[in-house]
Parts: structure tokens; sequence; C-alpha cells
């Protein structure tokens, strides 16, 4: 009869206190808003975009670089410079200046989607991982010096959301961050 009460008390825990584990839709895999807008509009929505990163510590600067980063890469899908400054961004937020570990989870995740798809921008890996089935660890070998960054902030947000996710998430995605 104890047996049945610790398994059970142990399932539990293993159900409510570490969460079940989480899946996503990775970030090649997301549809995205197409904006059109003319050259003079994306010099001066990055211009504003640089002045906020460099009062990032604020957290309405950086919600005002997100937004213009945002929207330039909807009228540039494959920016990298976009990518990565949304991938870093959505990670300071979560990390630094958000409270609420819903919401940290929420730009966590958003993070990861635009650290894909700045990865993906080497059209080599894009086609390796989706030959490989979504498997992001089978094509991190074709990825050269030009996307260190984008591993480096996509693996940050990974792994703080896989944590902030609960110990399934974190077990099944582990192979990713290592």
């Amino acid at each position: 009869m104890r047996f049945l009460r610790l398994s059970f008390f142990f399932a539990t825990l293993l159900f409510l206190g570490f969460g079940c584990a989480s899946s996503r839709t990775s970030g090649w895999d997301k549809q995205t808003e197409h904006v059109t807008l003319t050259e003079i509009e994306k010099k001066e929505l990055e211009a504003k975009g640089e002045v906020q990163w460099a009062r990032r510590y604020l957290r309405v600067n950086l919600m005002k670089f997100i937004e213009a980063y945002d929207t330039l890469a909807k009228a540039e899908p494959n920016n990298y410079k976009y990518l990565i400054g949304l991938c870093r961004g959505y990670y300071l937020l979560a990390d630094g200046l958000t409270q609420e570990s819903d919401e940290k989870r929420i730009f966590w995740e958003r993070g990861m989607t635009f650290g894909e798809r700045a990865m993906a921008t080497n059209a080599a890996f894009k086609t390796k991982v989706l030959a490989e089935g979504g498997k992001i660890e089978a094509a991190l070998d074709v990825l050269t010096n030009n996307e260190i960054e984008a591993i480096y902030w996509t693996a940050l947000n990974l792994e703080n959301w896989g944590k902030a996710s609960g110990l399934l998430t974190e077990v099944k995605n582990k192979s990713r961050v290592e």
C-alpha cells in the first residue's frame, strides 16, 4: 500500500511539478507577415532601432528596438542582422527585464524562432535540416562562422525556455543545446 502511495505521489510530482514536454514549431515553418518599406523607411527604422538598442537596459527601449526590427524583418525576412537582433533582444527581454514566468517563456520562444530563422539564412543548413526532418542538431555541421551569433543566442533562448517549460521539455531538447 505504501508503494502505491509513493508511486502516485511521484507520478503527481512529475506531472504537476515538472510539466509536460512542450513542443513548438520551428522558426522557418512559421508563417510571417510581409511589409513593404521604402529604402528611406528602412534606414530610418534601422536608425531608430539602433538608438533604442543603445538604451536597451530599460524595458521600454528594448521593446521599441524589437518593434523596429520586427517591422524590418517583415520587410526583409532573410536579413540576418534583423533576425539575430530579434533573437538577442527577446533573450535579453526575457532574462533581464521580465518577471512573470509565462511571459519569459513566450519571449524565449520568440527568440528561438528568430534564431532558427537566422541560422536558416544559410541555405545549406536549411536544406539539410529539412532533409533531416527538422532536427537542427543534425545540420549544425554546415553552419559557418557567419552564424555563430545565431547558434549562441538560439541555444541560450532554448536552454532557458526548456528550463521554464519543465523537466521533460528540458530533457527532450537537451541534445539541441549541447
